[in-house]
């Protein structure tokens, strides 16, 4: 029986951004080269470097990964390669670039310091909030702290 390197892992994505890390998933290789995959090879790049390095492996079974030690604001680069007993096959590689982020991002963060200026005076509240309208999670909050306040009488 003749075996070779597994192909490249299927459907390399995403699934979460943070600040200082970035969560893959990906998919088994459509074919394992005639042997069984024994792990599975995360790599990183810092665009402004163009250099791969090793960021990790996981077992056959496990096919996510939590890229740490990123620095925010900087753009990487992943890939990932299936490895049997003939070795390392080809990577999958993500098309576009990740930045390293807060989920929500620089606006959001804007918004948040810029958003709230609670006024109590005569009973009036009064709600100021730059672009609010983007954020209804933030309404939610705003209308749950004003209920609260007027259910305990200092509204």
């Amino acid at each position: 029986m003749l075996t070779d390197k597994p192909s490249a892992p299927q459907n390399l994505r995403v699934t979460a951004v943070n600040k200082d890390s970035v969560t893959l998933a990906w998919d088994e290789p459509d074919h394992d080269g005639g042997a069984p995959v024994k792990r599975y090879v995360v790599e990183k790049a810092d665009v402004k470097r163009g250099v791969f390095s090793e960021a990790g492996d996981t077992d056959p079974a496990t096919r996510q990964f939590k890229v740490g030690k990123l620095l925010e604001g900087n753009d990487y680069m992943f890939r990932v390669s299936a490895e049997n007993e003939i070795g390392q096959g080809k990577p999958a590689s993500l098309a576009e670039p990740v930045t390293a982020k807060l989920p929500f991002g620089k606006l959001v963060m804007q918004i948040y310091a810029n958003i709230c200026k609670i006024i109590y005076a005569n009973h009036l509240f009064i709600i100021y909030a730059k672009h609010l309208c983007k954020l209804c999670a933030t309404i939610n909050m705003f209308y749950s702290v004003l209920n609260t306040i007027r259910r305990t009488g200092y509204g």
